[in-house]
């Protein structure tokens, strides 16, 4: 073999070589796009969390699943077309997506909850002060401006409780709020 011969060799094998570790690490590379498609699949479909997102009744929550639902979808279109780096830019928004929708989720719930027992609170307390006005006036025979008093703190009392009935803890807080004051 000549001098010729034996460098076009060795050019050949290099590149043979050089396409060869390309291909292992696109198959690599595909195999862990997959990989990503399926624990993005469940994160969005059927973990805890998707469950936490339904479960909610948040609708911001659910729209924010569903924008992950789209990016996933698109995700797995690259994936299918062989743009990699779109794939992985696609579903890393859809992750971010999602947990944004669980975030959301929480602090819809967290939220009530915590406006709730506000409510609850301040009930109580209006409910004791009352009492006790109601206590004092009964004492020292009070007159009408008292009266007039306790009348327009039990009004503010029952629109706070059919505000609370309805849901709306916030609303009724604030009753509570000016009878408080």
């Amino acid at each position: 073999m000549g001098r010729l011969n034996r460098i076009l060799f060795f050019l050949l094998l290099g590149a043979a070589s050089a396409l060869w570790a390309h291909s292992a690490a696109a198959a690599a590379s595909l195999e862990s796009l997959r990989k990503q498609l399926e624990t993005a699949a469940h994160l969005i479909e059927d973990s805890s969390a998707a469950k936490r997102v339904q479960a909610s009744g948040n609708a911001e929550a659910k729209a924010l699943r569903e924008e992950a639902r789209k990016l996933f979808a698109q995700a797995e279109q690259a994936v299918a077309s062989g743009r990699g780096q779109d794939a992985e830019k696609l579903l890393a928004d859809a992750k971010k997506t999602m947990f944004k929708a669980v975030q959301t989720a929480g602090s819809g719930a967290e939220k009530t909850n915590k406006a709730k027992s506000d409510y609850e609170a301040r009930e109580q307390s209006v409910r004791a002060l009352l009492k006790a006005q109601g206590r004092v006036a009964d004492e020292k025979h009070a007159g009408s401006n008292e009266a007039r008093l306790h009348r327009e703190v039990e009004g503010l009392l029952e629109e706070a409780q059919t505000r609370y009935r309805k849901g709306d803890y916030v609303g009724g807080k604030e009753k509570l709020d000016v009878a408080y004051g």
